[in-house]
């Protein structure tokens, strides 16, 4: 888990767009649990921070991080950005924009 969150803390473009989200409601989501991550890891205030509440967030939408035993961390980071887009999906009613996650990990592919 903090190898995912080390490796995608250091997409510059993804670690901008964390550290201009406000939060929007009272509830802590995904999104508000990595905002708030990122801000404190990068805010150069704190000598370690604890990953906890992006875990517990991530957890409810892949069960398999609910315990603390050796998990992929691959598998981990995948869950983290599905959960992040999924949350734009659900609370963007415009269809127009995109989510961070389809525009910075998306491709579409071709065949000539």
């Amino acid at each position: 888990m903090n190898s995912a969150i080390q490796c995608l803390s250091n997409i510059p473009k993804l670690t901008e767009w964390a550290q201009v989200q406000e939060p929007s409601s009272d509830q802590i989501t995904v999104n508000q649990a990595y905002t708030a991550l990122i801000k404190s890891m990068w805010s150069g205030e704190n000598s370690y921070v604890t990953p906890h509440n992006i875990k517990q967030r991530v957890s409810q939408h892949a069960p398999i991080f609910w315990d603390y035993a050796q998990k992929d961390s691959h598998e981990f980071m995948n869950s983290l950005l599905n959960a992040l887009h999924a949350e734009f999906e659900q609370n963007n009613s415009s269809k127009e924009q995109s989510s961070i996650v389809t525009d910075l990990f998306c491709i579409r592919t071709e065949s000539t």
